[in-house]
């Protein structure tokens, strides 16, 4: 906020400092030359830092080619393991065995659900080096002549200055507390309940062997990663339209849309999963009940988000 501007007997407004403050005061507060500039100016540079976004992320180097959606995390895998769900008896407490040692290694994963291709690599260390013989990893399994856009987290080593990013792979990285938005996490969990639990390993070069088997277990099959790395959009009718659904196909997402009343020939979709399309209509409305968000004041728009995305998984 700031000092406040008279414009006209009935009417007074705050030099606003942000573009999300601006948005909500009335239209004619631009029309003042005092409060003009206040509100032009955090406009101005917005669409800068927006054009400086889209080039870096898109950059001369990736112009015309095809681009691939890729997803990378890492994870580690080490002696205390984790617990899983097994069969039991109905009323049993079944044992499983449970390591107390600490010794561990670093499960470098990425995979592009579009393409059904995964890379990985098992480091002793996550840091810097690691991460560029990941990416020079990934950069070998992206198809010829294609360009990668490689999502992830904000870790230290994500962002580190020593980082040798290849030619063909663009570095975006995720707003902060998002997890869910990277389904390489699905794959952890996955990794973690049928190849990796209730496991007692006996040493370092243990840990490494079955950590690739259970990796190449995952990798190998087409199907198993597409499945697990893939979402499904669920909306409503209005989004019925061939142009978006070739659009998902093509980032490897499928659609579940019902059809519109005019299709000839209408396409299935599948009923019992679009009944949860509720859920997002709820979270919209228990946003806009939640005072602390729906009230929240962020300078930058990412800040923002990072709350909306807590939120939502909070209220999901």
């Amino acid at each position: 906020m700031g000092d406040r501007l008279a414009l006209c007997p009935h009417q007074t407004i705050y030099n606003c400092t942000n573009v999300r403050s601006a948005r909500f005061w009335p239209s004619s507060a631009t029309a003042g030359s005092r409060c003009g500039p206040a509100i032009r100016k955090p406009m101005k540079r917005l669409r800068k830092r927006s054009k400086k976004l889209c080039c870096d992320h898109h950059p001369a180097r990736a112009q015309g080619k095809p681009i691939e959606i890729w997803f990378q995390d890492e994870a580690r895998i080490g002696q205390q393991g984790t617990l899983t769900r097994v069969w039991a008896m109905r009323g049993s407490r079944p044992r499983a065995p449970r390591d107390r040692r600490y010794d561990w290694a670093y499960l470098f994963g990425a995979a592009c659900p579009q393409r059904g291709v995964a890379a990985g690599l098992v480091m002793p260390t996550a840091n810097a080096e690691a991460m560029s013989l990941h990416l020079a990893a990934i950069s070998r399994k992206v198809a010829p002549g294609a360009h990668a856009v490689l999502v992830l987290d904000g870790a230290g080593d994500h962002g580190a200055g020593t980082l040798r990013t290849p030619d063909n792979v663009t570095v975006l990285q995720l707003p902060p507390y998002a997890p869910e938005l990277n389904p390489i996490e699905n794959v952890w969990e996955y990794l973690r309940a049928n190849k990796l639990a209730i496991t007692v390993f006996d040493d370092y070069d243990d840990i490494v062997a079955t950590t690739c088997e259970a990796w190449n277990f995952f990798a190998n099959d087409p199907d198993r990663i597409a499945s697990i790395t893939t979402r499904q959009l669920l909306a409503d009718k209005s989004y019925d339209a061939d142009w978006f659904r070739r659009a998902l196909a093509a980032r490897g997402i499928t659609a579940c849309i019902p059809s519109r009343s005019n299709r000839k020939r209408p396409i299935e979709h599948d009923r019992a999963l679009h009944r949860q399309r509720h859920r997002i209509e709820n979270m919209f409305g228990r946003l806009r009940d939640w005072r602390r968000i729906h009230t929240r004041y962020d300078r930058c728009v990412h800040t923002f988000m990072s709350a909306i995305c807590i939120a939502a998984t909070v209220i999901l």
